[in-house]
C-alpha cells in the first residue's frame, strides 16, 4: 500500500491495477474534471471535499500530514 503523487495533462489518465482508470477530462482554473471507470459496478466512487486521504489508505506505520491533498 502506498501513496502516489503523479502529474498528468488534460486527456491523460492513471490506471489503478486492473480495477480502475482515472482520466483528467478538463481543467478550468483550480478545478479539474475527472472521468473514473471501474470494472466492478459495485465499486463505490465518491467525492471527498476535504481532500484528506482517509487513514485506511496510508502505508502502515506512516501518518500522512494533515495538509496532504487527496489523490487527483
Amino acid at each position: 500500500m502506498g501513496i502516489l503523487s503523479v502529474s498528468v495533462k488534460v486527456g491523460e489518465g492513471v490506471q489503478i491495477g486492473d480495477l480502475a482508470f482515472i482520466k483528467v477530462d478538463d481543467k478550468s482554473g483550480s478545478r479539474v474534471n475527472l472521468k473514473i471507470a471501474t470494472v466492478d459496478p459495485a465499486m463505490r466512487v465518491q467525492r471527498v471535499p476535504t481532500g484528506i486521504i482517509p487513514e485506511r489508505f496510508h502505508p502502515p506505520g506512516i501518518a500522512a500530514p494533515r495538509s496532504m491533498p487527496a489523490l487527483a
